[in-house]
């Protein structure tokens, strides 16, 4: 099934995998982000052209070659999953928990310390 269609299965779950994850990976580029999502944006809009393409001639064969129609139906729901939830199917912002304490310092030259008690969780973050 992958090898006849590789470049778009992997692709798509590229896509499908990066912007589920997004939650964890961008803030660590900062300014870099933006970009990023510009380029994933541009790939997505891709894949969507390519996804019509793929139909169109799907609808001409008369949906016959399988691999085709699970391409199509893996396209589909990656994509429609990557609209109507953009930020991810999972809401990692509910699993950490509310913040019960949360403290901020900022000491010399601009430098932050944090310190967050959840629910679950306790984290110390350090940023210079």
């Amino acid at each position: 099934m992958i090898k006849q269609y590789p470049l778009q299965f992997t692709t798509t779950l590229f896509l499908f995998l990066l912007m589920n994850l997004s939650y964890f990976w961008e803030g660590k580029f900062g300014i870099l982000t933006f970009p990023i999502f510009i380029i994933l944006f541009i790939i997505f809009f891709i894949l969507f052209i390519e996804l019509i393409r793929q139909i169109y001639i799907s609808t001409k064969e008369g949906f016959a070659k399988k691999t085709r129609n699970y391409l199509l139906g893996f396209m589909i729901i990656c994509l429609t999953s990557i609209i109507i939830k953009p930020t991810g199917i999972v809401n990692f912002d509910k699993l950490e928990g509310e913040n019960l304490y949360f403290a901020q310092a900022e000491g010399a030259a601009n430098c932050t310390s944090t310190l967050k008690f959840t629910r679950r969780c306790f984290s110390y973050c350090f940023f210079s």
